[in-house]
């Protein structure tokens, strides 16, 4: 867990004008530059890689693999932790102020609305001595509030691998094309499951075919008052190994985005995320479509909780085939053979009652379904059909979307369930059950 409680107020101030001003005066190369603060890390843009693949997983695949040394992967780790102190004594003055006043600063103009979500972007600034705009990154600003706990929203946010990430992002439409993870600096433990720190590919295709290469890395922070404070950053690194497809249409863009989250109420968690992007444009109005588009992404940040709803869902059917595989290992049987065993035994004892409402079920039982985690029989009124994204096994790596038939009162459970102690119960989880074993349970 990073601690904030030894790091002054000088020191945060330090690190923000060493993040925000290089930002917004330096060159890309130099903002990257200055931002890293080692010579390792290489601006983008020189000795393109040459390919002629277009498709999202040829490129993926042609993605070079990336080895760091110890020295590196601790200054990663280091940048990681400047990047969200920096961002945190902004975010909390910009939360005390919008609390006083009721408003959003005057240097920001709202863009979208989503729910309790606003998007800004931050108006043009002019010089003191004319009425000259003068030259910025661009930049957005998210603030606003989603029903929920934090650790709903860090279970949602914490995606440490491939499967993860494309699953998020299907389901939010955070607008990521396909994502690679290149390296896994610190990865979730049973301790700090929400923590990570990658490097990841990401690519986006609106408006435009755009890829990044970042640093990447969530948790939980305490602060010197013991306020827990979740964060999620992601700032573009370059190496010299990774650099941008010529040939395939993708244009490497840059950005740093930082995503803080703090529990304001016992059912309301306030988000903030501020994130500067560089987009290679020279043309101002093509770089506007490409906020536009951003802005639009980040309305899914209002779809956390669903989503962590949704990972709750799949925990639990990868629990239920956990059961069966302990029962398979105790009686020697074959996982197969024991889950055609439960499904012929279900199927032998027709209900004729729904098993939460006692409804009948009629003399043909046309409304009923079967309940995918606890395969109880129910009627239509209280089924829930509840959407799962997943890779399914054996199929490849595309992402399906998948309805669930579940109950009212296992949907209540797990929506209830404490996402910290799943989250936790997924890292054992994985290492015990197959993915093909969960998915069979479920059809």
């Amino acid at each position: 867990m990073l601690d904030l409680s030894h790091h002054g107020r000088d020191d945060e101030k330090r690190m923000q004008k060493g993040v925000y001003l290089s930002m917004e005066t330096a060159t890309s190369e130099q903002r990257l530059c200055d931002f890293v603060g080692h010579s390792r890390f290489f601006p983008v843009g020189r000795r393109p890689f040459q390919s002629n693949m277009k498709s999202p997983r040829a490129l993926v695949e042609a993605l070079p693999p990336l080895k760091l040394n110890a020295e590196e992967e601790v200054e990663l780790q280091r940048l990681a932790e400047s990047f969200v102190l920096s961002n945190l004594s902004q975010y909390l003055e910009l939360s005390e102020g919008v609390r006083k006043t009721g408003t959003s600063p005057k240097e920001w103009r709202e863009l979208r609305q989503k729910e309790s979500i606003r998007v800004y972007t931050q108006r043009s600034k002019k010089k003191s001595d004319s009425a000259v705009e003068e030259p910025s990154v661009p930049s957005l600003l998210l603030f606003g509030t989603v029903a929920g706990c934090l650790n709903d929203v860090m279970y949602a946010v914490a995606a440490s691998n491939d499967v993860d990430i494309q699953v998020k992002s299907k389901f939010v439409q955070d607008g990521i094309v396909d994502a690679k993870v290149l390296c896994e600096v610190v990865r979730p433990s049973i301790n700090e499951p929400f923590a990570h720190v990658n490097v990841t590919w990401r690519l986006y295709a609106v408006p435009e075919a755009r890829d990044y290469i970042c640093v990447e890395a969530s948790g939980i922070a305490t602060t010197a008052e013991g306020e827990s404070i979740g964060y999620h950053i992601a700032h573009s690194v370059a190496f010299p190994q990774l650099q941008p497809f010529r040939d395939a249409d993708v244009e490497r863009g840059n950005l740093s985005v930082c995503a803080l989250y703090r529990q304001r109420a016992p059912n309301s968690v306030e988000c903030y995320v501020h994130g500067f992007f560089d987009f290679q444009e020279e043309d101002t109005v093509l770089s506007a479509i490409s906020m536009n588009a951003m802005a639009n992404q980040w309305l899914s940040f209002s779809h956390l909780i669903q989503c962590s709803e949704m990972k709750k869902l799949v925990w639990r059917l990868r629990k239920k085939a956990a059961q069966l595989a302990d029962t398979c290992s105790s009686s020697g049987s074959s996982f197969d053979s024991v889950e055609a065993t439960r499904r012929r035994s279900s199927a032998a004892k027709p209900a004729s009652h729904c098993s939460v409402c006692t409804k009948s079920l009629g003399f043909m039982s046309t409304g009923k379904k079967h309940c995918r985690v606890c395969d109880r029989t129910v009627c239509s009124r209280c089924n829930l059909k509840k959407t799962v994204c997943t890779v399914k096994p054996l199929i490849g790596t595309a992402i399906l979307e998948k309805k669930f038939a579940v109950c009212a009162p296992c949907h209540q459970e797990i929506v209830k369930s404490d996402a910290l102690a799943v989250a936790r119960d997924e890292i054992h989880l994985r290492g015990c059950t197959r993915d093909s074993d969960w998915w069979s349970v479920s059809e």
